[in-house]
C-alpha cells in the first residue's frame, strides 16, 4: 500500500522554487541571506515531516519499505541545506545536514548514488580543515569510499591538505582561482579556500613578527601571499607594523617577553615559515 502524501511534498515544491538563493545569497545579513536561513527553517520542519519514516528503515532497504522516493528527496534537501547554511554561516545546521547526508550514504539502504554526494563530501572535508579539525578530517577522508575519494572534489580537498604539509601556499592561493562544484556548491569551495588562505596568512604573520625585526615590503608580500600593496597595507595597522621606504617593521614592543619562544623561532627560520605552521604540524602528526 502506497504511504499517503504528506505535507512534505507542498513544502519541498516551496523550497525548490527558492533553493536558487543558495546560489546568489552572500551573507547573513543580505536580504538573500535572510531568505535562505528562513528557507532553511521551513525546510528542516517538512523534513521533519517523513524523516522520521525513513529512520525507522534503518538497516532496511527502502524501496522494499516503499520509502526510496521520499528518502531520495529528502537527501537531495540535505544536500541543499548544507550548501546555503555554508553559505550564510549557520554551524549547527552545517553539522545536522552532515550528519543527516552521512545515514543516506549507509550502505543496505537501496539509494541510487546522487549527483552532489561528492560535491558535499568534499565541502564537509574541507570544512573541518579550514577549522583546523584535523583528527575530524583525517577521519572523514578515511571514511570515504574509494570513488569519493578519487572525485575532483575531493581531490582537490585533498590537494590543499598537501599543500600545506609542503607549504605550498602560492598552490592554495591559485586554487581559489579554479574550484570545483557547479554553481550552487563552486562558489562555497571558494569561500572555504579563501579562508585557508587567511588562517595561513595569520600563521605567517606571527611567525614574520617573532623572528624579524623588519624584512622588505617585496618579501612579506610573498610570504604572506599578497599582491598589492593596500591589502599588506591594511595588515600592517591590524598588527601594528610599520611601511617605510620600501621595508616593514614589525616593531615588537618587548624583544624580551618570550625571549625563548623567539629565538627557538629564530633558529629555525626561514624553514618555519615556509614549511612549519601550526596546522602543517599537527596534519603531519596525523597523518
Amino acid at each position: 500500500m502506497p504511504l499517503p502524501k504528506s505535507p512534505f511534498d507542498e513544502k519541498l515544491k516551496a523550497f525548490r522554487q527558492i533553493s536558487a538563493t543558495v546560489s546568489s545569497s552572500s551573507g547573513p545579513k543580505s536580504s538573500a541571506g535572510q531568505k535562505a536561513k528562513n528557507a532553511g527553517a521551513a525546510l528542516k520542519l517538512a523534513i521533519a515531516l517523513d524523516d522520521h519514516t525513513a529512520a525507522m528503515a534503518t538497516g532496511k532497504n527502502l524501496a522494499e519499505c516503499q520509502l526510496l522516493d521520499r528518502a531520495i528527496v529528502a537527501r537531495h534537501c540535505y544536500e541543499l541545506l548544507l550548501a546555503f547554511a555554508v553559505r550564510i554561516g549557520a554551524d549547527e545546521d552545517v553539522e545536522a545536514a552532515a550528519r543527516a547526508l552521512a545515514f543516506y550514504t549507509r550502505d543496505g539502504l537501496g539509494l541510487p548514488p546522487s549527483a552532489h554526494a561528492a560535491s558535499c563530501a568534499g565541502l564537509v572535508a574541507l570544512r573541518l580543515l579550514v577549522n583546523n579539525r584535523l583528527a575530524e578530517f583525517a577521519a572523514e577522508i578515511a571514511g570515504m569510499s574509494d570513488e569519493l575519494r578519487a572525485s575532483p572534489e575531493v581531490q582537490f580537498v585533498l590537494a590543499l591538505e598537501q599543500a600545506v604539509l609542503e607549504g605550498g601556499y602560492e598552490k592554495i592561493r591559485t586554487a581559489s582561482v579554479d574550484v570545483p562544484g557547479d554553481a550552487t556548491y563552486a562558489p562555497l569551495y571558494r569561500t572555504f579556500t579563501e579562508q585557508l588562505q587567511d588562517t595561513l596568512r595569520d600563521e605567517v604573520a606571527d611567525c614574520l613578527g617573532a623572528s624579524y625585526k623588519e624584512l622588505s615590503t617585496a618579501t612579506v608580500k610573498r610570504f604572506l601571499m599578497i599582491n598589492d600593496d593596500r591589502t599588506l597595507q591594511t595588515l600592517a595597522m591590524e598588527r601594528g607594523w610599520t611601511i617605510a621606504k620600501g621595508f616593514v617593521s614589525f616593531n615588537r614592543p618587548n624583544p624580551r617577553v618570550q625571549i625563548e619562544e623567539a629565538t627557538s623561532i629564530q633558529n629555525r627560520a626561514p624553514g618555519l615559515i615556509e614549511q612549519a605552521l601550526s596546522i602543517g604540524r599537527e596534519l603531519e602528526r596525523i597523518v
